[in-house]
Parts: C-alpha cells; structure tokens; sequence
C-alpha cells in the first residue's frame, strides 16, 4: 500500500502507531476540500496506471528486454 502512494500528491503518509496524528491528518484534510478533491484526482490518475493488466504487460516487457 505505502508504494501505491504518493506523499502529499495522492495522499499522506504517516507514522505507524500514531493514531492522534492519524486523526488530526483525517480532520485536516475533510476540512481542506481542495486538497481532498485534488488527491481524489491524483488517485485516479495513479490507479489507472497500477491496473494489473498493466503492470504486468510492463513486467513481461521488461524480463524480455533483459533476456535478449
């Protein structure tokens, strides 16, 4: 999960074991619409590129290309 985001464009990475902060973050952002709506659209734009489809057409062109 920690790979499939990325900090302060798609979301916000926190330290483990910190629930106040978890908290604090999770008010801050309901309360930052903007910021809210533009991870909404940097999420998607990033999950269009993790589809597994995809990351495995990439996967295979890669193995290929170090197997020539």
């Amino acid at each position: 999960l920690r790979d499939s985001i990325i900090n302060t464009k798609t979301g916000i990475i926190l330290k483990a074991n910190e629930p106040q902060n978890l908290a604090k973050q999770a008010l801050l952002l309901l309360a930052d619409t903007k910021k809210y709506r533009t991870f909404q659209k940097n999420c998607l734009h990033r999950a269009s590129a993790l589809q597994w489809d995809k990351v495995v057409r990439q996967s295979l062109n890669l193995i290929k290309g170090t197997t020539k």
